[in-house]
């Protein structure tokens, strides 16, 4: 209160009540409802914000701005499907009850399985979602799976990996900690493949020498190789450059060891050209009894067209085959030379370097012999090594061969082995060394493993 209207106050002595009775006259009450410029416009600026904010909303569903709904863009696989949200989006309002808890993705997994059909792996299957997140960038989709949604199965001791010691589940949750060994690669681990094979002898012929050899002999079957053998000229990479191609024996084998047989006895000058000739074309790389029958069937044909005829004292064999013009003592001659040509095309030998003849046992072992023609096991030679992974040689191609080969359980190089039984496969710890996670190579699950089959 005032000094004046103290004074004021204590001159009337009206009544003895501690306030007076003009109070509202010291007081200004409509303080509060006196004009003011901001609260006379605030309601026609609250009005603007929000009509202009709901038209910015409105405007967002054009198709041309519709990407401003989207945490980042869809992966590479959906792209075609970016214009059309509910070709995927099935499930309303999951993204509102997910902020109480209780919402699931809002894409189910029958609009994934519309495009792609089922998943080939064992146990509960997951939601796709839950794995394969989209709008989180154009590659992420498929490659880039946190390593917690496989550890959720393979993490515990109930998990369905059976290691190699055969003693039941165990778990796995991190690449660098507590991954198995790789099965093939184990030491003590055998190949099983049955063929006889010599990576030292290979890696350390001189291809020169062996080219003024083969020019004797009119051949020129070394083309596009150097002065040695690289791993490259046998191990060729596929057009993905992903996997090896397996080993087949026209594309890698036959340009040394082509299956030429020679004739065997004197002949006259007039006969040497067509001799050489014969000796130049090569035997199918087939079964023995097929490759007996091409025999056969050549040296008749031989006999035939160059008019031989069987040396005095031969046994006469009789024809089998009446449609053919052959003379009994052409095909007499045939048969005596086949079985000449034939102990040396079937001998149980694998022949040295230094020794020019070529036949089936130098690579091939021999399991049987009935009716004098052998049966020889099949080489099985792996196609792919490590089937429960996925690799790719292209991703790695800065990196020589022998710098992850030669880091094998055999504990032997490459260029040293000489033997097929020797597995030349990188193991866990050779691939640990550069995967490290952070620091280092990308270690996550997915980098090897695939959940899908496509």
């Amino acid at each position: 209160m005032l000094s004046v209207q103290r004074r004021e106050f204590d001159e009337k002595k009206k009544d003895e009540t501690p306030y007076p009775r003009d109070f509202a006259r010291w007081y200004a009450l409509d303080y509060f409802r006196r004009p003011r410029s901001l609260r006379s416009r605030r309601f026609y600026v609250t009005l603007a914000t929000t009509i202009a904010f709901l038209l910015l909303s409105l405007a967002t569903l054009a198709p041309a701005l519709h990407k401003t709904h989207q945490a980042a863009p869809v992966s590479r696989a959906h792209a075609m499907l970016n214009q059309d949200c509910a070709s995927c989006h099935d499930q309303m309002f999951q993204p509102v009850l997910r902020l109480f808890g209780c919402g699931q993705a809002s894409v189910s997994d029958k609009r994934c399985n519309e495009c792609h059909h089922g998943a080939p792996h064992h146990g509960k299957e997951p939601a796709c979602a839950s794995c394969h997140a989209e709008h989180r960038g154009y590659d992420v989709l498929a490659t880039h799976v946190a390593d917690r949604n496989c550890v959720e199965c393979h993490g515990h001791q109930g998990g369905y990996v059976h290691p190699m010691d055969t003693k039941g589940p165990f778990p796995i949750t991190h690449f660098n900690r507590d991954h198995p060994a790789f099965l093939p690669s184990v030491k003590g681990a055998a190949d099983p493949a049955k063929i006889k094979f010599n990576h030292k002898a290979h890696l350390d012929l001189d291809l020169d020498d062996l080219r003024i050899a083969n020019k004797k002999a009119g051949r020129d079957d070394l083309k596009g190789l150097g002065s040695k053998m690289a791993c490259a000229d046998c191990h060729q990479i596929d057009d993905e450059r992903k996997y090896v191609k397996p080993i087949v024996y026209e594309n890698h084998c036959a340009r040394c060891h082509a299956l030429n047989i020679g004739l065997v006895g004197d002949f006259t000058p007039e006969l040497r050209e067509a001799v050489v000739s014969f000796s130049k074309t090569p035997l199918p790389h087939r079964e023995p009894a097929v490759v007996r029958a091409v025999l056969r069937d050549r040296l008749a044909e031989f006999a035939q067209r160059n008019a031989v005829v069987a040396a005095k004292g031969a046994p006469r064999v009789p024809r089998p085959l009446p449609w053919k013009p052959v003379t009994d003592e052409q095909w007499s001659w045939a048969k005596v030379q086949a079985q000449k040509t034939e102990e040396l095309l079937f001998m149980n030998k694998q022949w040295q370097k230094h020794e020019s003849l070529t036949q089936c046992a130098h690579c091939h072992i021999e399991k049987e012999r009935p009716a004098g023609v052998p049966i020889y096991h099949k080489t099985e030679i792996p196609s792919r090594w490590y089937t429960h992974s996925v690799f790719n040689h292209g991703s790695h191609r800065t990196m020589s061969c022998t710098a992850c080969h030669d880091k094998n359980a055999a504990g032997i190089k490459v260029a040293d082995s000489q033997t097929a039984a020797d597995i030349l496969m990188p193991t866990l710890q050779s691939c640990q060394e550069c995967h490290k996670g952070s620091g280092g190579a990308r270690n996550a699950c997915v980098e090897c493993h695939r959940y899908h089959a496509r």
